[in-house]
């Protein structure tokens, strides 16, 4: 694709029209206009001026710039590479203070990279088939969660949840422009029935706790996802560090229970 048609893409996908764009990029309607017929071509500074206004993220802001002729300009280093060691060491320590909840990491595709103990005790009560694997959990959450004997299974209010993670998965489908989500997508659209009213236009519930059949009990949790603020690499932009709060004292005592002594141990490392 030229660049005048990832930008017309990219500003038609925002719901931005041309002079909104302009106002945002502090240039001219008429320079848009010219942009997105191929008239004239982009310095690199107004590349970055529009992917800002379009609130791209740093990944499809190298696209746009490669689009015009320009190199990429925020990096996108493998996780277990050697610059990423900083990256790697935070995400350890921040899974290390969130026990006693559990908590994961995952890369932009929904791949679990690490877990905090807590997560790796609830992933083996959850899923005792994984808990003999190097991961001691699910490789890719989202096919893990669909999966019939996957999170499913042992939630109980699989209804309620369901449409809000399809949400979630499509919104990073179609923010990441990855073939591997449209992929995980498609491959789960066959698979489950959420309804599409559920999904498309339902108000977003204040806090819809996750329910998960554990014993014979009730386990009620909370979910709060978290990002690395200012990051210069995409890498780091699209690590999500997901932590599960119990919601009432009752589940704060079952977790606890699932545990045992182990809630205060250190992580383990990453997880490939």
């Amino acid at each position: 694709m030229t660049f005048a048609d990832v930008l017309r893409h990219e500003r038609t996908r925002a719901g931005l029209p041309q002079l909104r764009l302009a106002l945002e990029a502090r240039t001219s309607q008429r320079h848009i206009s010219r942009l997105e017929s191929g008239h004239v071509r982009p310095s690199q500074a107004m590349v970055l001026r529009l992917a800002q206004a379009l609130r791209l993220s740093l990944r499809r802001r190298n696209h746009l710039l490669e689009a015009a002729g320009f190199a990429p300009r925020f990096r996108a280093d493998a996780l277990d590479s050697a610059d990423m060691a900083a990256l790697r060491d935070a995400v350890r320590l921040l899974l290390d203070h969130m026990a006693p909840n559990p908590a994961l990491a995952a890369d932009r595709h929904w791949n679990l990279y690490q877990a905090n103990t807590p997560m790796r005790c609830l992933f083996a009560a959850l899923a005792p088939e994984a808990a003999g694997n190097v991961a001691a959990g699910p490789r890719n959450l989202m096919q893990w969660i669909w999966q019939p004997d996957g999170l499913r299974r042992c939630c109980r209010n699989w209804s309620e949840i369901a449409p809000w993670i399809w949400r979630q998965l499509s919104d990073d489908a179609a923010d990441a422009g990855s073939a591997e989500l449209d992929a995980l997508l498609a491959r789960h659209a066959s698979e489950v029935d959420v309804p599409g009213a559920q999904v498309d236009g339902a108000p977003m519930p204040s806090m819809l706790p996750l329910v998960l059949e554990l014993g014979g009990s009730e386990l009620r949790l909370l979910s709060l996802i978290a990002r690395f603020g200012s990051p210069s690499s995409a890498t780091a932009e699209e690590l999500r560090i997901e932590t599960f709060i119990p919601a009432d004292a009752d589940s704060r005592q079952r977790l606890e229970a699932l545990m045992g002594g182990s809630a205060g141990e250190a992580p383990a490392g990453a997880l490939r």
